[in-house]
């Protein structure tokens, strides 16, 4: 990962620090696909436990949901974008393969803030 986010759509996008928006936050992490997506999601938890978040096995208990995609097995696609569409009424951040070549397709069911991989 390489700590940054964009926000907004179309054109007018800006980079900003992801690190900044979620520090003191109690983060969930959900992740899809394969082991690097696995240990992508760890080491970003490990980021954001020293930003002094604390990481929890709960989206209804954290302030930020960030979900970790895969756009390898249709099928997968399908359970990542009804996971999106779930958890939509909470601050969501998407990250993964899915979020750089996909990222319309996300925005068409969800309002997300997105961090590069």
């Amino acid at each position: 990962m390489d700590g940054y986010m964009e926000k907004g759509s179309g054109d007018h996008t800006c980079k900003t620090s992801v690190i900044g928006g979620i520090k003191w936050k109690k983060v969930y992490i959900r992740t899809f696909g394969c082991t690097y997506n696995l240990a992508d999601s760890q080491k970003l938890g490990q980021v954001l436990e020293h930003q002094q978040c604390t990481i929890v096995n709960d989206p209804d208990q954290a302030d930020v949901v960030i979900v970790n995609t895969c756009t390898v097995i249709g099928s997968t696609e399908r359970k990542v974008l009804r996971e999106i569409r779930a958890l939509c009424h909470l601050t969501l951040y998407v990250t993964g393969c899915m979020a750089v070549v996909q990222k319309d397709v996300i925005l068409s069911v969800c309002n997300a803030r997105f961090i590069h991989p």
